[in-house]
């Protein structure tokens, strides 16, 4: 506080803006400077937010590989163990060894891969199947938003929906299958951020107010409030970028498939046939293996479930 006058009788205070300290300013300056570089690269950040839902997604799905791979192992050695059998049987009968040979020769066979060592194989394929599905997605999630010219929530809205649109012309199996996949892999992304923070809130709540009664029903509700939040925030993004690419993968590939069906070739029908058959397929490991196991993992883990827990008990 200043003071205006000769004398202190007379004196007028006046009101000065208060000095930060040197480490306070710093401090402030520096929370400026992040906020400032997040707000200019805020799409950036939208892409980086939306494909780590993507691959949480993908592997909630991936929980459902372990005992389909252990299942097709299962009935792997199991048809193996038969038929080396019946071939050590034969084998016996025709007199090429002894039939105790034979029996301890097919005994040690069945037990060469255990229990356990079919669980850790199913583990392990179920891993490589989920790094090969985040490789492949990671193209069509990075799909880069182009801001227009509009201006305006409506306007944009309308842009957005006229450029989707004509990213559908031509359709083939990609772009009809991109955005139904990366949605479901989403949500099951979302329903994962949705569980953990329905327990982090749970505990929060435990050690707050333990005697609160609708605890559990609202560490459920904040849960499912920041799942909403999540797919709200990053999934349109998500989606529109991933139409976009998938259009520009596919006005590549059918430019390809000109160059080749242009060149001279020894079977230029065969080749042909080859290169339309090709393009017509494009994006059916989404449509065969993809979706399918996006869809598998949001039903092993159930939504409504998340809903009743959020309802309060009378």
């Amino acid at each position: 506080m200043l003071i205006r006058g000769r004398s202190a009788e007379f004196a007028e205070p006046v009101a000065r803006s208060r000095v930060l300290p040197v480490k306070e300013a710093r401090v402030l300056s520096l929370l400026r400077r992040i906020t400032w570089s997040l707000g200019s690269q805020r799409r950036l950040i939208r892409r980086v937010a939306a494909l780590c839902l993507v691959l949480m997604g993908v592997h909630l799905a991936a929980d459902h590989l372990d005992d389909l791979a252990y299942a097709a192992l299962d009935a792997v050695d199991l048809w193996a163990d038969d038929n080396v059998e019946r071939f050590l049987a034969w084998l016996a009968a025709a007199g090429g060894m002894a039939a105790e040979d034979a029996a301890r020769r097919s005994e040690s066979f069945a037990v060469f891969i255990d229990l356990a060592e079919k669980d850790r194989i199913a583990i392990v394929l179920a891993l490589l199947v989920e790094l090969l599905l985040d490789v492949l997605l990671l193209d069509l999630t990075w799909g880069r938003h182009e801001d227009g010219n509009a201006r305006g929530l409506f306007a944009e809205l309308r842009a957005s929906g006229r450029a989707m649109i004509d990213a559908l012309s031509p359709l083939d199996v990609e772009r009809l299958a991109v955005m139904p996949t990366l949605l479901a892999f989403t949500l099951g992304g979302a329903l994962m951020a949705a569980l953990a923070v329905e327990n982090a809130a749970r505990d929060l709540v435990g050690r707050v107010a333990p005697e609160l009664l609708w605890g559990s029903a609202l560490a459920a509700f904040v849960g499912i409030v920041a799942a909403a939040v999540l797919v709200w925030r990053f999934a349109p993004d998500l989606l529109h970028g991933a139409l976009l690419r998938a259009q520009t993968r596919g006005d590549l590939a059918r430019e390809r498939a000109a160059k080749r069906m242009e060149a001279p070739h020894k079977w230029p029908r065969l080749s042909r046939a080859l290169s339309l058959t090709r393009l017509g397929t494009r994006g059916a490991w989404l449509v065969l293996v993809a979706l399918p196991l996006a869809v598998a993992g949001l039903q092993g883990n159930d939504l409504f479930a998340l809903v009743a827990r959020a309802t309060p008990a009378p």
